[in-house]
């Protein structure tokens, strides 16, 4: 894994913490949800399915590492189908799931639709 994009991952989760991102898990611990608001499905799903991975790859590296002391990373995406007019509702949907962080869209009309929304 190439070391930018895992140090990356890790510098949004250590903002996620200073901002009290995070939900308590099953087991006690905490579990940090990181979201990510990208395309699975339509025109450009390939490179959606391509972003998961990844993400949870990264994840998986973070997780294995300890590097936040043992907490857990979990990713939890959101497809808005390559449709920018679907991209506000996955987003609202992270939110409403607490995820510390949301990362995307994909395409910037769908980041701003998502934004302005």
């Amino acid at each position: 894994m190439n070391r930018f994009r895992s140090g990356t991952l890790v510098a949004l989760l250590v903002l996620a913490l200073g901002c009290g991102g995070g939900k308590e898990n099953e087991v006690g611990g905490d579990a940090f949800e990181i979201g990510a608001l990208i395309p699975i499905t339509g025109t450009n799903g390939e490179y959606g399915v391509g972003f998961r991975k990844a993400l949870e790859l990264a994840a998986d590296e973070i997780n294995t590492s300890g590097l936040l002391l043992g907490k857990k990373v979990e990713i939890v995406v959101e497809d808005y189908k390559s449709d920018k007019t679907l991209a506000p509702g996955g987003a609202q949907a992270l939110i409403a799931r607490g995820v510390a962080v949301i990362i995307g869209a994909a395409e910037s009309s769908s980041t701003i639709e998502a934004a302005t929304k």
